[in-house]
């Protein structure tokens, strides 16, 4: 019968519902219990809590010692009679009409975030997610089982909540109990004890009674598990919300719900927590209504006979109603019930509740005439329904004279920091005050969710987190801070601290790692953490060829085959939004955190895998690793420096990769440095280099981050050092060269002749001097050439031949002519033979001799010499155009145009996508021509163009200089 009571009472509340005609704050009506017109399809009936985690189980099942506990269904739930709620309202309202619920932004983060769970992803989003290097400890028991998940940071949140999951409490024998939801399946409750030195005694598992886990609770004889049910097919006889009683020992003893209760989804999108007076447990939670809109809901229980004494499931107006409520805390104080809501739209603050009820007998709902007092203890700028509020609230207390609560909120922003804060309000009402206890307002650091812990009428403790490290500060009853901030290294979680021996105790967990944490409650500046590793303490032996290792349980035995990375390679290094191949080097600029990935790959692949890649810095005071998981890690880049980077598998140390980090180092092969234009012709200026500086992530300005040095003549041929210098904030150099080639006497720009190009034979050398100049420029024997001869002495053609030396090279020839007749050879008179008698022609006198008369003189047989060649003359290169333009004003062209030149063969104009015309194409223009258009260009690139004239003697082609290379962006 009264579990007929019970689903009867569930019906007639849900019998108040409003249907989805939108209704807003100034419809409130204080006699109204109904639904909320919202709308949002937060979940689906698989997706059961945001405590449920995927579980791989490591042990052996048959060899598992854990005690199961498997709840039986009590046969006598019950319920209050109707008349025990609140039904005899006539008006409702509603926050709004929309067809979604809730923004987007936190499953972004999630998404991004990858295999973590939603509360990492918050965490990971707002920054503060950084598992704390805790050393593992060697001095207490392990147990060779573990659960995967993690509860790190679970407590911060970005926009809205979820269920508390880890809960920590003094076990009956003066241990540790803990208790965690998620750990092994949706549905399954692990129990662990320990004693005070963190030895784990004991496992047990516990079925919930219902699928989604929502609230642990302990009073001095019992425990308490609140479970719910989604009820999508908003069927008000199936029960959605049931509290359950167990003994000490686990002993399930009785329980009660609510069904119907306007509920598709319990505990959506916020937490569940109790609170107790007498015999009565009064609940606060939230869920999705009928209508899809998210609110808060309260109840309160009877625990001597397990039924529900009343509750709020409707929108109503003066009783505590939130929406949306994003997160739920209730406290009782001296028989006075105070809830406080995160509310994003009625209110859209962080607000308490004082209810004028009188709770002796479990009835806590105010009546028309005597509404709930409502306390503003943070207001929330914006629109009303605005689902992201730039806060969230930790903790809920109350001191003799104040309530107080702890939180978070943005310093500058959406997804700016976040300062920890208290705002605390005289129990008689006035105005909230704030206290912030962080400054991080435009740094990377940010507290996370704080946890606010009563340590005694008017003392508490506030924590907060931030990047592997726990913040903690006393705080007295009217919410000042007492004394110093202490740190120590760790994590906070959704586990709220406890208070056991005089010390305050939480616990942090990740897969095989659980850390407990405690401060002294006497000292706060005396801490502990211990870390404990579970799961089988393996041995491994060497890598097989392909690719697999035995592992081996010292402890167990247990031994089977695995596959491990046999290669690790870098992909992708992230900054804000720009992401970039990684490389073998790098530069990164100090200040900037990154987010760097890799890969790595199995050669087995029949095995089941395991890897463990760990990055490692080999300088931390340079880099940074300030997060890190299987194939991604944050890094910070502190200060100048060169650090090698490596990632590395810690069962196959031969699978790894290494990159070389230069940290604000300008120097090559961290930073592409190029010397354009580095090779120069000879001209009698001085030259330099186009040197461009840039990284694959940071553009790197001349003048602003680095200079450019020559060591050497700039003028004259020959080799220039070239060095660039990283400057201001930047160091580091890179050196390359620029090369003066020298002129080649051959040159068509090189005029040349002879001083002379005719002589007269007179059997002496004839050597004529050279006028040579190149642009302008004289130039002189013995110190820009040589000159030699051949052939200059006899008539005939002589050759000069002159070599270039200095700033010039090469070798030309001229020749010359040398005219005349060679000297005639001497003829010698023969003597005549003895006896010979010689007529005189006349007669001689006395004193006479007889001369013979000479033979005539024979004709010359040899040849005469050639007349030379004459000289070729030299012909001037044409003179380049002018006013070379280049525009685009079509897409994939350019339009060139210059000033025409007389006298000339056509135009060469030249293009490129280099600025040192490196891969240029060359096109030949009429030369009557004034423009051309050159087309199928690359879009949205920077096209570089010159121009030549051609001058065609003969048929020989002479060029004009390039001239200077002109640019245009193709549109």
């Amino acid at each position: 019968m009264k579990r007929r009571n019970a689903q009867i009472l569930s019906i007639l509340l849900s019998l108040c519902v409003l249907g989805t005609s939108p209704v807003y704050a100034e419809d409130f009506s204080s006699d109204t219990i109904t639904a909320e017109a919202e709308s949002q399809d937060m979940a689906s009936d698989e997706a059961t809590s945001e405590a449920e985690l995927s579980v791989e189980e490591d042990g052996d099942p048959e060899t598992d010692t854990d005690v199961t506990l498997e709840e039986e269904e009590p046969g006598n739930q019950e319920e209050a009679n109707s008349d025990e709620f609140v039904d005899d309202q006539e008006e409702a309202f509603s926050d709004g009409d929309s067809e979604t619920e809730f923004d987007e932004v936190e499953e972004e983060v999630q998404n991004e975030a990858g295999a973590l769970t939603e509360n990492e992803a918050d965490a990971v989003g707002s920054g503060t997610l950084l598992e704390a290097d805790i050393p593992v400890s060697d001095s207490v028991k392990t147990s060779c089982n573990f659960y995967t998940g993690m509860n790190l940071e679970a407590q911060d949140y970005y926009g809205r909540s979820s269920t508390v999951n880890s809960y920590l409490t003094q076990s009956p024998d003066g241990g540790l109990m803990r208790v965690q939801a998620g750990a092994i399946d949706s549905q399954t409750l692990l129990i662990e004890y320990y004693d005070k030195q963190y030895n784990l005694q004991k496992t047990m598992t516990l079925q919930l009674s219902l699928p989604i886990f929502g609230a642990f609770y302990e009073d001095d004889n019992n425990y308490y598990i609140l479970t719910g049910a989604n009820n999508q097919e908003r069927d008000n006889t199936k029960e959605v919300y049931r509290l359950t009683k167990y003994s000490k020992d686990w002993k399930a003893q009785e329980s009660c719900g609510l069904f119907g209760a306007n509920t598709t989804i319990p505990f959506d999108a916020g937490s569940a927590r109790m609170a107790r007076y007498g015999n009565y447990i009064f609940v606060r939670t939230c869920h999705e209504m009928y209508s899809g809109h998210q609110a808060n809901v309260t109840f309160s229980v009877d625990t001597s006979n397990m039924s529900v004494i009343e509750g709020i499931t409707g929108v109503v107006d003066g009783v505590g109603y939130v929406s949306h409520s994003f997160n739920q805390f209730i406290q009782v104080d001296d028989g006075t019930l105070v809830g406080s809501d995160h509310g994003d739209a009625y209110p859209r603050a962080l607000a308490v509740f004082k209810y004028p009820t009188d709770l002796s007998k479990g009835n806590f709902v105010p009546s028309y005439s005597n509404k709930c007092k409502k306390y503003t203890m943070l207001s929330i700028p914006g629109r009303a329904g605005v689902n992201y509020t730039g806060v969230s609230q930790g903790g809920f207390e109350y001191s003799d004279s104040s309530y107080l609560i702890a939180g978070n909120s943005d310093t500058n922003g959406e997804g700016s920091a976040r300062n920890v804060f208290i705002s605390s309000i005289p129990k008689d009402g006035g105005t909230a005050t704030v206290r912030y206890f962080s400054d991080y307002a435009g740094t990377k650091d940010s507290a996370a969710t704080p946890q606010l812990v009563k340590t005694g009428s008017n003392s508490f403790v506030l924590l907060w987190s931030s990047r592997g490290y726990v913040y903690y500060t006393a705080v007295n009853g009217s919410g000042q801070q007492v004394g110093s901030t202490h740190k120590m290294a760790g994590n906070l979680s959704d586990c709220v601290p406890t208070i056991a021996d005089g010390k305050l105790i939480w616990y942090g967990w990740r897969n095989k790692n659980t850390v407990f944490y405690d401060i002294s409650l006497s000292d706060l500046s005396v801490n502990h953490a211990v870390r404990i590793q579970n799961g089988h303490r393996y041995k491994y032996g060497a890598v097989a060829a392909d690719g697999h290792v035995d592992e081996t349980c010292s402890v167990c035995g247990d031994t089977e085959q695995l596959a491990v990375p046999t290669s690790v390679d870098y992909t992708f290094l992230f900054l804000d939004k720009t992401y970039i191949y990684m490389r073998d080097s790098m530069f990164l600029k100090s200040g900037n955190e990154y987010r760097l990935m890799w890969d790595y790959k199995f050669k087995n692949t029949s095995l089941k895998q395991i890897s463990d890649l760990q990055i490692t810095s080999s300088d931390t005071d340079v880099l940074e690793v300030r997060y890190s998981d299987s194939d991604w890690a944050w890094i910070k880049a502190l200060k100048s420096g060169k650090v090698t980077l490596t990632v590395q598998d810690k069962y196959n140390p031969e699978a790894k990769c290494s990159s070389e980090i230069y940290v604000d180092i300008l120097e090559s092969p961290a930073v592409y440095v190029s010397f354009w234009d580095r090779y120069a012709n000879y001209d009698g200026t001085e030259h330099s280099v186009d040197v461009d500086v840039y990284s694959d992530m940071f553009k790197i300005e001349e003048g602003t981050d680095y200079q450019v040095t020559y060591d050497g003549d700039r003028v004259n041929a020959g080799t220039v050092k070239v060095t660039v210098t990283g400057i201001g904030k930047y160091s580091g150099t890179t050196t390359g060269e620029m090369v003066i080639n020298p002129v080649n006497v051959m040159n068509p720009q090189v005029s040349d002749a002879l001083a002379a190009d005719k002589y007269q034979y007179d059997g002496k050398e004839k050597k004529p001097g050279m006028v040579m100049s190149y642009q302008g420029m004289s130039l002189k024997e013995g110190k820009d050439y040589t000159l030699s001869y051949s052939n200059n002495v006899q008539p005939g053609t002589a050759t000069v031949t002159v070599t270039g030396i200095g700033n010039y090279t090469g070798t030309l020839y001229r020749t010359f002519i040398i005219e005349g007749k060679p000297s005639e050879p001497a003829i010698n008179t023969p003597k005549p033979s003895p006896g010979t008698v010689t007529k005189p022609t006349a007669k001689p006198s006395s004193t006479t001799k007889v001369t013979p008369k000479p033979t005539a003189k024979p004709k010359p047989t040899a040849k005469p010499t050639p007349k030379p060649k004459s000289k070729a003359k030299a012909v001037k290169a044409p003179a380049n155009t002018s006013r070379l333009s280049v525009r685009s004003k079509a897409k994939g062209k350019a339009t060139v145009s210059w000033k025409a030149v007389k006298g000339i063969t056509s135009y060469q104009v030249q293009y490129s996508n280099y600025k040192n015309m490196k891969k240029a194409k060359t096109v030949t223009i009429k030369s009557r021509s004034k423009s051309t258009t050159l087309k199928k260009l690359k879009r949205k690139k920077k096209c570089y163009v010159r121009i030549r004239t051609v001058k065609k003697v003969g048929k020989k082609n002479y060029y004009s200089k390039w001239s200077k290379v002109k640019s245009v962006k193709v549109k």
